[in-house]
């Protein structure tokens, strides 16, 4: 499915929430971004797409970036602004807003490059990058682990009875997962020499700070009963309660996908 065809409220809806986001949303870990920094220059001028509140930024200005951060949702960009006011940002989707042609030492996206269209995802970075200039894919995927204690077999049903979009099938272990578009920027002759990185991430929750994730998420927020998610998350909440004294483990990981440009 292209991004052109997902419901607007998919890419947008994030937007609606973007207190809730800031404060829920989990970040990635240190080994990930000093592998990133070890690859580029000292003080490197990157290009974030789709940054959020912030989420992955922190850890490049941290590492000394320059960063210009595109962000969609004007919302999520204010309150990126307010948290990091070292951060350029712009408003607009990356595809889209005007940036200097080969200006940059890196182009980095953290759960957030399946939103820009297929037809743009390799030539809009290697036109932005310098030569030798890195596209940097960050992504968070919830991996199958004993250590969920269950929980994601069961509340897939929930989902499911409840209608929430999206799929609910079974998900790949740590050692499994392929972060995506490693096809498509190995085939792209514009980058060369990809390189794989993954970080083991849980995130443990209480059953409030679980839904309250989870009303951050695209396929929650397009549900198009507001009622209808409150009373499945409510449900999910008291499964956590009942059945799982109150926490649950959200096995994640952290891949960094490392491309140069030719």
């Amino acid at each position: 499915m292209r991004v052109s065809d997902l419901p607007r409220a998919w890419r947008v809806g994030f937007d609606e929430v973007a207190e809730l986001y800031d404060k829920v949303r989990p970040g990635f870990p240190d080994e990930l971004f000093d592998e990133l920094a070890a690859a580029l220059p000292p003080a490197p001028v990157v290009v974030e797409v789709g940054p959020g509140t912030g989420q992955a930024t922190k850890g490049l200005v941290a590492r000394g970036a320059r960063v210009t951060a595109v962000e969609l949702g004007p919302h999520l960009a204010a309150v990126l602004a307010r948290n990091l006011p070292t951060v350029e940002v712009v408003v607009g989707a990356f595809e889209e807003v005007e940036l200097t042609p080969g200006s940059f030492d890196a182009v980095v996206a953290a759960n957030s490059y399946h939103w820009v269209p297929p037809e743009v995802r390799m030539t809009r970075p290697a036109t932005l990058l310098r030569p030798g200039g890195h596209l940097a894919l960050i992504a968070l995927n919830q991996v199958a682990s004993p250590a969920d204690r269950g929980f994601f077999d069961e509340v897939r049903h929930v989902f499911s009875r409840h209608g929430q979009p999206g799929t609910h099938e079974p998900v790949p272990t740590h050692e499994e997962l392929v972060p995506s578009f490693i096809d498509e920027t190995a085939a792209s002759p514009e980058f060369t020499d990809i390189s794989v990185h993954r970080y083991r991430w849980d995130q443990r929750y209480t059953a409030r700070g679980y839904t309250e994730l989870k009303r951050t998420d695209s396929n929650n927020r397009a549900m198009a009963d507001p009622e209808a998610r409150e009373a499945m998350l409510a449900e999910v909440e008291a499964l956590i309660d009942s059945r799982y004294d109150g926490w649950i483990v959200r096995p994640l990981t952290a891949s960094l996908v490392l491309a140069r440009r030719r």
